[in-house]
């Protein structure tokens, strides 16, 4: 699980463009400030992917307990 999400932000970082080497201090800042916001997104992206993978495993354990339950019924009807 841990290598999908380093998988998901090189990916991520790899298709957000590369930044441009800046002559002043402003336009280090300003690489800065993009850099923050682009680990910002990725945080963000990492922690909606773990929610939905947690769902994804619960919605399977409602599937499995429906379908075994849903075995037994017909069980029952034979």
């Amino acid at each position: 699980m841990l290598t999908r999400k380093i998988a998901v932000c090189c990916i991520l970082l790899a298709l957000s463009g590369p930044v441009w080497p800046a002559d002043s201090s402003a336009g280090v800042e300003q690489r800065i400030e993009v850099l923050e916001r682009q680990v910002k997104v990725l945080s963000g992206l990492v922690l909606r992917l773990d929610a939905l993978q947690r769902e994804v495993q619960q919605l399977r354990g409602e599937v499995e307990l429906q379908g075994n339950e849903m075995g037994a019924l017909k069980k029952q009807q034979r």
